[in-house]
């Protein structure tokens, strides 16, 4: 199932982008943002933008990077879920039980459709008391293994693990090397990123584009 995003709710997803013709800077009409030109796509890989007096080259995959982990970080972006033919159970401690009230909203955000369940109390006064989590749908464009290794370290209260778990949607979910742009699709891309906060590099540390 394919699982990569829309630029903006109204444009075809990213996977869809690919059957289209390339955009060769030959045949490209200048397309003008404010304070920038879109030139064109370089081996169906790198956007040309004039800004002002430079030119610059963007990475288009670090680029769709960059916007959809400034998006799953901030909650506004729903991840596709993909349902599980037999829910997977998960023992929680009550502190992990504690975190997760917390991260729930993010973990649904991200494709997760967890149930929590009380279990019956401890024979022992001083055992805690655990709960069952019931896992019912992972993030369509994890793997189980992936899904559930990520929701235990977030749980578990280990920093990076959500981090880690957006940076891996993210790059997924990206447009890809070798995908042609339409000059509509591009400009849309190069406006995202005007607009996104910190989007100067991708989650991985690359940077998504140069100065030429």
């Amino acid at each position: 199932m394919d699982s990569s995003p829309n630029l903006q709710a109204s444009s075809p997803p990213a996977a869809e982008l690919c059957a289209i013709n390339s955009v060769s800077l030959d045949q490209t009409s200048n397309f003008i943002y404010p304070n920038f030109v879109y030139l064109g796509q370089l081996a169906q890989c790198y956007l040309l933008v004039k800004q002002e007096d430079a030119l610059l080259l963007l990475d288009h995959h670090a680029v769709h990077e960059a916007i959809l982990h400034s998006r799953l970080r901030s909650g506004s972006y729903q991840a596709e879920t993909q349902l599980l033919g037999l829910p997977i159970s998960l023992s929680l401690h009550p502190s992990e039980a504690d975190e997760l009230e917390n991260l729930l909203p993010q973990l649904e955000a991200l494709g997760y459709v967890l149930e929590l369940k009380q279990n019956e109390l401890p024979t022992k006064a001083h055992e805690p008391q655990t709960k069952t989590l019931e896992i019912k749908a992972i993030p369509a464009i994890l793997e189980m293994g992936q899904a559930k290794e990520f929701l235990q370290k977030s749980l578990n209260g280990q920093a990076n693990s959500l981090h880690d778990m957006w940076a891996t949607m993210a790059c997924r979910a990206a447009i890809k090397a070798n995908c042609p742009l339409t000059n509509d699709e591009a400009l849309e891309l190069v406006r995202q990123w005007i607009n996104t906060k910190d989007a100067r590099y991708c989650p991985h540390g690359r940077p998504t584009g140069v100065r030429l």
